[in-house]
């Protein structure tokens, strides 16, 4: 609760006061006329993730890797709350000499999406191998209920689906060390650059509420992606 000098009651002087806003990740999804305090909101949801981590990187060159370390400041895990919907993640895009995009990983798809396996939720499933995304997948998994069932888990979206899950997610105070395998790369000088992003829901989800409840396809528009931190590396292979 961050502290400021102000006057905490009516008709009494200044003192040593707390702001008891307990700004989240959540914002209003209104059009900004339709709810005040629009952009105040979201500045301090903005502020309150760029101060929720770090993102270091180093290449490697022996291994031909990028080696990441994201360090969490949160206090609780990344991302936490409705860990299902959140999607916390790092956009690489690497560079060569001349400016050519080489490689990438974390860029979306024309929905906007991120190139997940589920064909279900990304137009270009499996383009992306090397995704690095945190979070929470439901599932349902037909063994559970019927464990002679030969049928695979696969992944939902609403609570009253799932009967299993798996997550992702960075624990308090821990500094997760990711890589990137960049060793298809030929020989060369190139330039990393990385993005640790989030928001609160992804769009297919949205689109699947348009569909099956009438959500206003403008929904969409409005969910915030917060860039929470950068880092970037020059390095030869």
């Amino acid at each position: 609760m961050p502290s400021y000098e102000g006057v905490a009651a009516v008709g009494h002087g200044p003192r040593t006061v707390h702001d008891h806003a307990f700004v989240g990740v959540d914002v209003s999804l209104l059009p900004a006329k339709d709810f005040a305090g629009y952009d105040e909101q979201r500045a301090k949801s903005e502020a309150l993730l760029k101060r929720s981590a770090t993102l270091a990187v180093r290449a490697d060159p022996v291994k031909q890797q990028l080696e990441l370390e994201i360090h969490n400041l949160a206090g609780h895990a990344l991302p936490s709350g409705a860990t299902a919907d959140r999607q916390m993640w790092i956009e690489l895009v690497v560079t060569d000499a001349a400016g050519n995009r080489v490689f990438e990983s974390g860029t979306l798809d024309e929905n906007g999406d991120l190139r997940v396996d589920d064909p279900l939720r990304t137009t270009a499933p499996g383009t992306d191998p090397e995704l690095l995304l945190y979070g929470q997948v439901m599932l349902f998994d037909p063994k559970v209920a019927d464990p002679s069932s030969s049928e695979p888990a696969h992944p939902v979206d609403f609570l009253w689906e799932p009967n299993a899950e798996t997550s992702h997610l960075i624990l308090p105070s821990v500094t997760d060390r990711p890589s990137f395998d960049l060793s298809a790369l030929p020989k060369g000088s190139y330039t990393a650059a990385l993005r640790l992003l989030f928001r609160s829901f992804p769009p297919h989800v949205l689109r699947r509420l348009e569909s099956i409840a009438a959500l206003d396809p403008a929904v969409r528009e409005r969910v915030p992606t917060v860039e929470m931190a950068t880092a970037s590396a020059s390095f030869e292979f």
